[in-house]
């Protein structure tokens, strides 16, 4: 999902930018371990109605990050509750 780090480059790339502006962009307002936006929130949220078709869910693995632990509660926070495993990879 959307986080506050590329906001910007998104706008602009919707308005016609070049490919190297948009990079340019998300370097500029790069931010490690920047928080989901509300946009973000709305995208993991559409996304947990089809996640909850999956029936067969073991594990869920996303990064450390915050925005990817929001974003992986947001849509299998019910499997969560359900005992389904969350490991965070700092590789990923």
């Amino acid at each position: 999902g959307q986080a506050t780090h590329n906001v910007r480059a998104e706008v602009r790339r919707e308005a016609g930018c070049s490919f190297d502006e948009f990079l340019r962009l998300m370097r500029e307002d790069d931010e490690f371990d920047a928080d989901l936006t509300p946009a973000g929130r709305a995208q993991a949220k559409r996304t947990a109605e089809d996640a909850a078709r999956i029936s067969d869910l073991d594990l869920v693995v996303c990064s450390p990050l915050s925005r990817a632990i929001d974003t992986a509660l947001i849509v299998f926070g019910e499997r969560a509750r359900q005992g389904v495993p969350f490991v965070c990879v700092e590789d990923l």
